[in-house]
């Protein structure tokens, strides 16, 4: 069966025929049946990722294979999320004396993840975080506070690195396209 399975992949992935509407197929599973809150315009890359049901997320927005995304995200529009992100949502409450922690359970937060970010491979995203539109979050990265508009940030725990434009002018060039509303038609040309 392995052999069978394998050769089936190989030839989805050597053929461009097949890898779109595969691709199509799986988008319209998660934003069909899976999570009714997302953009039609979404775009899934594979079928690993474990995603809450209650997710909000704008349009054009990608997500890669094994997100983790817990309850309570919101995500704004032209939004990338790369392979093997995880976006939490609570820890446990560990100071409660006579309680195990694993008991004490904790308070959902809301974390909000702007326009035009771009979550890196590997990213963590700590519950109550609010990303900045137009961020970067450097692959591996370990985000455990607010992370400012433009910025780019990286480590553990993430730093600011620099502004992502150069200018306050391409800065305000950049937000006021961001503030039109999505344009509608084929996500980035062709799939």
């Amino acid at each position: 069966m392995t052999g069978i399975k394998e050769k089936l992949k190989d030839v989805v992935r050597n053929s461009p025929k097949l890898r779109a509407p595969l691709r199509r197929a799986i988008s319209y599973y998660w934003r069909g049946f899976r999570l009714p809150h997302v953009h039609k315009t979404a775009l899934f890359y594979g079928s690993t990722s474990q995603i809450s049901r209650d997710l909000r997320a704008g349009a054009y927005t990608g997500f890669g294979i094994g997100c983790y995304i817990c309850p309570g995200v919101e995500i704004g529009n032209y939004t990338m999320i790369a392979a093997h992100t995880a976006i939490l949502n609570t820890g446990h409450k560990h100071d409660r004396p006579g309680t195990p922690m694993i008991f004490t359970g904790g308070l959902p937060v809301k974390t909000i993840i702007g326009d035009d970010v771009w979550l890196g491979y590997r990213c963590l995203i700590f519950a109550g975080v609010t990303i900045g539109r137009g961020a970067i979050i450097a692959s591996g990265a370990v985000v455990t506070k607010d992370v400012e508009p433009m910025t780019i940030v990286a480590g553990v725990p993430a730093r600011f690195v620099k502004r992502r434009f150069n200018t306050p002018e391409e800065e305000k060039i950049h937000c006021d396209m961001l503030d039109q509303p999505p344009p509608e038609g084929v996500y980035c040309g062709q799939l």
